[in-house]
Protein backbone atom coordinates (compact mmCIF):
# COMPACT_ATOMS: atom_id res chain seq x y z
CA UNK A 1 0.00 0.00 0.00
CA UNK A 2 2.82 2.38 0.94
CA UNK A 3 4.77 1.50 -2.18
CA UNK A 4 1.74 2.16 -4.40
CA UNK A 5 1.15 5.49 -2.70
CA UNK A 6 4.84 6.40 -3.12
CA UNK A 7 4.75 5.46 -6.83
CA UNK A 8 1.61 7.51 -7.44
CA UNK A 9 3.17 10.46 -5.63
CA UNK A 10 6.41 10.12 -7.66
CA UNK A 11 4.47 9.94 -10.94
CA UNK A 12 2.42 12.98 -9.93
CA UNK A 13 5.55 14.99 -9.07
CA UNK A 14 7.47 13.96 -12.21
CA UNK A 15 4.56 14.61 -14.54
CA UNK A 16 4.48 18.27 -13.49
CA UNK A 17 8.13 18.81 -14.40
CA UNK A 18 7.59 18.36 -18.14
CA UNK A 19 5.07 21.20 -18.43
CA UNK A 20 6.22 24.62 -19.61
CA UNK A 21 6.42 27.37 -17.04
CA UNK A 22 3.44 29.75 -17.06
CA UNK A 23 3.97 33.10 -18.77
CA UNK A 24 4.40 35.84 -16.15
CA UNK A 25 1.67 38.45 -16.03
CA UNK A 26 2.87 41.88 -17.12
CA UNK A 27 1.31 44.63 -14.96
CA UNK A 28 -0.29 47.45 -16.89
CA UNK A 29 0.15 51.03 -15.80
CA UNK A 30 -3.11 52.75 -14.90
CA UNK A 31 -3.13 56.33 -16.15
CA UNK A 32 -5.48 58.82 -14.56
CA UNK A 33 -6.37 62.13 -16.17
CA UNK A 34 -4.26 65.09 -15.12
CA UNK A 35 -6.05 67.34 -12.67
CA UNK A 36 -6.13 71.06 -13.29
CA UNK A 37 -4.11 73.31 -11.02
CA UNK A 38 -5.49 76.40 -9.39
CA UNK A 39 -3.70 79.35 -7.88
CA UNK A 40 -4.32 79.67 -4.18
CA UNK A 41 -5.33 83.24 -3.36
CA UNK A 42 -2.65 85.15 -1.51
CA UNK A 43 -3.55 87.08 1.58
CA UNK A 44 -1.68 89.91 3.18
CA UNK A 45 -1.17 90.09 6.93
CA UNK A 46 -4.12 91.37 8.90
CA UNK A 47 -3.53 94.44 11.00
CA UNK A 48 -5.36 94.23 14.32
CA UNK A 49 -5.75 97.31 16.49
CA UNK A 50 -6.30 96.36 20.13
CA UNK A 51 -8.85 98.53 21.90
CA UNK A 52 -9.22 96.64 25.14
CA UNK A 53 -7.94 93.41 26.72
CA UNK A 54 -10.90 91.55 25.18
CA UNK A 55 -11.65 93.79 22.18
CA UNK A 56 -9.78 94.49 18.93
CA UNK A 57 -10.62 96.16 15.65
CA UNK A 58 -9.89 94.74 12.20
CA UNK A 59 -10.03 96.95 9.12
CA UNK A 60 -13.03 96.35 6.86
CA UNK A 61 -10.79 95.89 3.79
CA UNK A 62 -8.98 93.00 5.48
CA UNK A 63 -12.27 91.29 6.34
CA UNK A 64 -13.56 91.74 2.79
CA UNK A 65 -10.35 90.23 1.42
CA UNK A 66 -10.79 87.22 3.70
CA UNK A 67 -14.35 86.81 2.42
CA UNK A 68 -13.19 86.97 -1.22
CA UNK A 69 -10.41 84.46 -0.54
CA UNK A 70 -12.91 82.18 1.18
CA UNK A 71 -15.20 82.32 -1.86
CA UNK A 72 -12.28 81.54 -4.20
CA UNK A 73 -11.18 78.59 -2.06
CA UNK A 74 -14.74 77.22 -1.91
CA UNK A 75 -15.01 77.42 -5.72
CA UNK A 76 -11.63 75.67 -6.15
CA UNK A 77 -12.57 72.92 -3.70
CA UNK A 78 -15.94 72.37 -5.36
CA UNK A 79 -14.19 72.08 -8.76
CA UNK A 80 -11.88 69.43 -7.35
CA UNK A 81 -14.84 67.60 -5.79
CA UNK A 82 -16.66 67.45 -9.15
CA UNK A 83 -13.54 66.21 -10.94
CA UNK A 84 -12.83 63.66 -8.19
CA UNK A 85 -16.35 62.22 -8.45
CA UNK A 86 -16.07 61.97 -12.25
CA UNK A 87 -12.65 60.25 -12.07
CA UNK A 88 -13.82 57.79 -9.40
CA UNK A 89 -16.93 56.93 -11.42
CA UNK A 90 -14.89 56.42 -14.59
CA UNK A 91 -12.11 54.29 -13.06
CA UNK A 92 -14.06 52.08 -10.66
Amino acid sequence: MKITLALILAIFILSGCGQPAPVPCVPQKCEFPKLPTYRVPESRSISVKPVDANLSVIANDDLMELVRNNEKMRRICSNYAVINKRVNREYQ
